[in-house]
């Protein structure tokens, strides 16, 4: 059959416009089909993705509940070369029924439909806790947080002044809450129960234990008799720098790095067998091993093991060194100096029946004895005391180590006295 002159004039033309929709050129010039593709690839809230159901072209949200439906920022990504009839950074209304059309190259097209609803979430754990002092000091604290068996523990510096008195600082998840609060003001000096609640009402709950990690044995009492000053022979007590901090009768020393030893003087008569210490104070919580409740052989070294409550061990080994130890007359009122420049020259006070003649360092270690000089000062003054100056003899400093001093009265009488100072070397 022959098409009409008329037909020919009108259908060729639509043959040519419909070429030229289904086909253009690429870069080469060859033909190619426009792309029908026309998805939804991904549709996020914040790090939560839709569920996209493309049998039925709808998306289910949860939206995360610091948003309100009102107002969800969407993010969404699309089949190359289609387009979004709202965009792909946007803000949706999800409190009704939003449609969201998708447009292919081939301008085919396909509608979705959004559903959103709140999500609440079951989080319940503790991320993070701090503390500080009531006056915002920041302790030195190390918070080790066991999930698996609801426990928290703070280990730190004991201090009694501030451990019932300790501001928290919790992070809980999006929505939670606790008891006690995440900033109150908590006593931690013994075990505190806190109760999590997750957004969606789950609980969790925590035992938080501070922990004391002092492992210092502080000051030690031996029942040694036969001592002018007392019956007790009382040790020095040492701070956490292992500085000296309060004057007593007796010598205690230690290296707190190292390990820590005490020196005990004791009379030559004193029986030092199987005795058990008078009193013993170490840091809060710790434990000793073995107890100071047992009775111990002070005739050789005794090794006390102070164990902290957060586990870390020190040992301190109790010595006593037997001598004649004379208290009678001597009496010095500094307790602790360091040597370590030449010609150091230190005051030296003292009440005595007679003045000082001669003078060494004893080393409490080795007995070591070095000579020291003296230069006396005025005779006693209204308070019966006399005030001299000791130093090194030549002007060379001691040697490293601890030191008392021995001393050689004017009626011949030979005393060891309660000073006691470090040697230095420059």
């Amino acid at each position: 059959m022959k098409l009409s002159a008329f037909l020919r004039q009108c259908i060729v033309p639509l043959l040519l416009v419909i070429s030229v929709v289904a086909c253009k050129k690429d870069s080469d010039g060859v033909k190619t089909v426009a792309s029908s593709e026309k998805k939804i690839l991904t549709f996020k809230v914040d790090a939560v993705n839709g569920i996209i159901d493309e049998a039925t072209h709808t998306i289910n949200i949860s939206v995360p509940t610091y948003y309100s439906l009102s107002t969800v920022p969407v993010t969404v990504t699309i089949s190359p070369k289609a387009t979004a009839s709202l965009g792909l950074k946007i803000t949706l209304d999800l409190t009704k029924t939003v449609t969201y059309t998708i447009t292919a190259e081939d301008k085919s097209t396909v509608t979705y439909t959004v559903i959103g609803k709140l999500n609440t979430s079951n989080q319940n754990r503790i991320i993070s806790f701090k503390v500080t002092t009531i006056d915002d000091k920041n302790p030195s604290v190390e918070t080790i947080i066991d999930s698996a068996n609801n426990k928290i523990y703070l280990d730190m510096y004991w201090d009694p002044n501030y451990i019932k008195t300790m501001k928290t600082n919790i992070e809980l998840p999006h929505g939670a809450t606790s008891i006690p609060g995440p900033k109150d003001t908590v006593d931690f000096t013994n075990p505190v129960h806190y109760i999590i609640k997750a957004e969606d009402g789950s609980v969790r709950e925590y035992d938080v234990i501070a922990r004391n990690v002092e492992n210092d044995l502080d000051s030690l009492f031996l029942p040694i008799h036969g001592l002018e000053y007392g019956k007790y022979l009382e040790p020095y007590a040492l701070s956490h720098r292992g500085m000296l901090t309060r004057f007593i009768p007796q010598d205690f020393y230690g290296n707190l790095a190292d390990g820590a030893y005490a020196l005990f003087y004791a009379l030559e008569s004193d029986d030092l067998f199987l005795r058990k210490p008078y009193k013993a104070v170490i840091s809060a919580n710790a434990t000793a091993t073995p107890s100071f409740d047992m009775l111990a052989d002070y005739g050789k070294d005794v090794v006390y093991k102070i164990t902290s409550q957060s586990g870390a061990d020190r040992n301190y080994t109790v010595r006593v060194i037997k001598n004649k130890v004379i208290f009678k007359n001597m009496a010095v009122y500094y307790g602790y100096y360091t040597f370590s420049s030449f010609n150091s020259m230190f005051t030296l006070d003292y009440r005595s029946a007679a003045r000082i003649t001669q003078i060494w360092a004893v080393d409490t270690l080795t007995s070591a004895i070095t000579p020291m000089k003296i230069e006396k000062g005025l005779n006693k003054d209204d308070w019966g005391i006399y005030h001299d100056y000791f130093g090194p003899l030549d002007g060379t400093p001691l040697a490293e180590g601890t030191y008392r001093l021995k001393v050689k009265l004017e009626n011949g009488e030979e005393e060891v006295t309660r000073l006691i100072f470090n040697g230095k070397a420059e």
